[in-house]
Parts: structure tokens; C-alpha cells; sequence
């Protein structure tokens, strides 16, 4: 007893250490993985140009608003996993994307013509 009176908040201390690494470990593990990852870009594509015919006039910050609460809806999981930092990153690749396809299929039709 003697023990723990002494070493009280050592142990305390110890415990808190584990549990804190314990959480770490959680949070990694239910990081998405690569074919998540790769699920939701697809979907991106979709939802942004969706978005982007629903609100042609909006601000941008309003489009990634609404793609986000999209995509907690779509993605419930991974939504907790990611930071909003990552996701708005992941638009803009997907708006990148989308306009690289765009202008391929703008010059294909310009060599059409």
C-alpha cells in the first residue's frame, strides 16, 4: 500500500501514456485505405460536377460546403478519419481532373470539326 501512496501519480502518469498511445493506435487503424481513398475521388467527380450545375452562381467556399456534407453523408466513416484540410485538397485535385477531361474532349471535338 505503501507502494501505491508513494507512486501514485507515476502510475497515473503511466496510465495516461498508455491510453493516450492506445487512442493513437485507434485513430491510425481507422484511417481509410487506398481503395477508400480511391472510392471517394471517383465520387468526387460526380458530386462536384453536380454541384457545380446546382449552384452556378454560389461562391466557392459554398460548393465545398455542400460537397463536404455530401460527402458525410456518402462516406459517414471515412469523414471522421479525414480533416477537412485533406477533403478540400481532394476537390481540388477532382476539379483538376475534371477540367483536364473537359479540355480533352474540347480539343477531340476541335479536331473533329
Amino acid at each position: 500500500m505503501e507502494f501505491l501512496a508513494n507512486n501514485g501519480y507515476w502510475i497515473l502518469a503511466a496510465v495516461i501514456a498508455i491510453a493516450f498511445a492506445g487512442v493513437a493506435i485507434w485513430k491510425f487503424s481507422q484511417l481509410p485505405s487506398a481503395e477508400q481513398v480511391a472510392q471517394v475521388k471517383v465520387w468526387l467527380l460526380e458530386a462536384c460536377t453536380q454541384v457545380e450545375k446546382e449552384l452556378t452562381s454560389e461562391a466557392g467556399k459554398d460548393k465545398l460546403q455542400l460537397v463536404y456534407t455530401r460527402f458525410e453523408q456518402q462516406f459517414p466513416r471515412v469523414a471522421l478519419a479525414v480533416s477537412f484540410e485533406t477533403f478540400s485538397k481532394w476537390v481540388d485535385s477532382a476539379l483538376e481532373e475534371l477540367k483536364e477531361a473537359l479540355e480533352s474532349d474540347t480539343n477531340k471535338e476541335e479536331e473533329v470539326v
